[in-house]
């Protein structure tokens, strides 16, 4: 097996191989330049690095040693590489990773699910409440304890896991064409609407303290559902992104997530504000107007949120090609 010099460069690749075999076949310069009938000082030129040998002198040297042109202008690594290629048996191991992926499209483009499953559970939650109410007025708080109930069973709802065999080199990720969210000013206005909405329940509080027993587990309820409220707007706010990543993996929509957050909050006040309506409408109606309201505009900006969202396809991209859309629409 030829033996490959450290020393050479890409360069001289032709003239190392050159000499190796002279070397090897134990042929001196000034026999090899007799045989071939060419000037020994041309070799010597070679060697220096002063010429190069010629296509015509590259067929003589590889006929004259009994080689082909290949084995004199290839290093061995090089020479491995094309058997490889040459050799249609070779079946490479290629490594290979699992990988699972949440599927969300489904509810990016119908955000109206998310939605009608609040409604759902939270109308639940107060004909519950209303029922049991003369039992003890604790059961209100079963309102604000909706909160991570419905995250939940909206998460779970939420998308389908799939798994995929893929290489090592290879990637599955969402990818959307725009980077700017059109809806960005319009929703931290809403957002911020709703914050302030914080300091008109505030005052409703302090009107709270000639409440009957019955109304004091409200005010308990409302307590906690305020302290939600602060730390989701807060939330809400600094997950909204101004200009959307080109490329993301499916633990990178905070933005969605902060939104259906302060969504399923504003639920929950609204569902309080539905009970105290029955308890004294009169009384409670504004209480009531405001926080629905308020609910209609964080939809109306969830749904647009959503619609953003709804922007990212999933894409494969195998290496050293561009990415594809994983599931493409039927034309």
């Amino acid at each position: 097996m030829l033996r490959e010099k450290n020393s050479v460069n890409y360069g001289n690749v032709i003239i190392n191989n050159f000499f190796t075999y002279l070397e090897q076949k134990s042929i001196t310069q000034k026999k090899y330049a007799t045989d071939n009938n060419i000037d020994q000082s041309l070799l010597s030129k070679w060697k220096s690095g002063d010429s190069s040998p010629t296509v015509e002198q590259l067929k003589q040297a590889a006929i004259y040693f009994g080689i082909t042109v290949n084995d004199l202008i290839y290093t061995e690594k090089e020479k491995k590489h094309l058997e490889v290629l040459l050799d249609k048996s070779y079946d490479p191991i290629i490594a290979q990773q699992s990988i699972n992926v949440k599927l969300y499209d489904d509810f990016f483009k119908k955000p109206v699910k998310v939605i009608i499953f609040c409604l759902l559970i939270f109308s639940l939650l107060v004909f519950m409440v209303f029922v049991l109410r003369n039992n003890s007025s604790f059961y209100s708080l079963l309102i604000p304890l909706g909160i991570p109930f419905a995250t939940w069973a909206i998460y779970v709802n939420s998308f389908e896991e799939k798994t995929y065999i893929i290489n090592y080199l290879d990637d599955i990720f969402y990818r959307r064409n725009e980077s700017i969210n059109k809806f960005y000013s319009k929703s931290m206005i809403i957002r911020i609407i709703s914050v302030f909405t914080v300091f008109y329940y505030t005052t409703l509080f302090v009107n709270f303290e000639s409440s009957t027993n019955t109304e004091k587990g409200l005010l308990t309820t409302l307590v906690v559902l305020l302290m939600i409220l602060i730390f989701s707007s807060i939330v809400a706010i600094t997950d909204l992104p101004k200009k959307f990543k080109l490329e993301i993996y499916d633990n990178e929509i905070a933005g969605y997530n902060s939104s259906k957050l302060f969504l399923i909050v504003h639920f929950s006040i609204f569902s309080i504000s539905v009970l105290f309506s029955i308890y004294n409408f009169t009384e409670y109606m504004l209480f009531f107007i405001v926080s629905s309201i308020i609910l209609f505009l964080n939809s109306f900006d969830f749904l647009k949120v959503s619609f953003e969202y709804s922007k990212y396809v999933l894409v494969y991209q195998e290496n050293d090609k561009n990415p594809r859309e994983l599931f493409p629409k039927k034309k």
